[in-house]
């Protein structure tokens, strides 16, 4: 394999890390946590975000790599490259949510879906809380229903604690779906907190 090659795929490595896939956040976010390894490092008041760090250091490495090692037999590398890794970082939402449904296809557990683009709503009516949440289910495989309700943290809601009851999700296999669902809640404090919450995680059982 020549020199140029290793450039080439050191550049791959790095635009991987950084390259967004459907969920809406890095590949190499997902990477890190699926090694078990914490992709912020923490000092004092700094963070440090190690997918982005590695990626741009890749990138670099392998561009200019690259670059200088084709410019002799191919003048134009430079615009090449430059199109190459913005057509990498546009397609990668989609090749990745393709995989995902090829590779998950005939899955039915709890992992056979994801849920992005999470947030709600947070209201007071009739001395309840309401939640209004929205968010996109992938359900890969052939899930038909699930159980869930949101697990908004303390700080979410003012330092609330919250119990919210669950409702169930009939699902369409191999599908992606938007879904606006209310849950209902009341807080153990009496006090209440209203606004948006971004980012919401929920608890989910799925129904066999």
């Amino acid at each position: 394999m020549s020199k140029g090659a290793y450039y080439l795929i050191t550049l791959s490595l790095g635009l991987l890390l950084l390259a967004n896939h459907h969920l809406g956040y890095s590949i190499g976010d997902s990477i890190f946590k699926m090694l078990g390894i914490p992709s912020k490092l923490q000092k004092g008041n700094t963070g440090f975000h190690m997918p982005v760090i590695i990626g741009w250091i890749l990138i670099i490495t392998g561009f200019i790599g690259a670059k200088n090692y084709y410019r002799p037999t191919s003048p134009q590398i430079l615009s090449r490259l430059v199109l190459g890794c913005i057509v990498f970082l546009l397609l990668s939402p989609y090749v990745s949510e393709g995989l995902m449904f090829l590779l998950k296809y005939n899955a039915a557990g709890r992992n056979s879906m994801d849920i992005s683009n999470s947030s709600c709503y947070v209201r007071t009516e009739e001395n309840k809380l309401l939640a209004d949440c929205s968010f996109t289910i992938y359900n890969y495989g052939e899930l038909d229903q699930i159980i869930i309700k949101p697990t908004l943290s303390y700080e979410m809601l003012g330092k609330e604690q919250i119990d919210f009851g669950v409702n169930t999700l009939a699902l369409e296999p191999h599908r992606k779906m938007n879904i606006r669902i209310p849950f209902k809640g009341t807080p153990k404090d009496g006090s209440y907190s209203m606004g948006p919450v971004k980012d919401v995680e929920y608890d989910i059982e799925v129904i066999k």
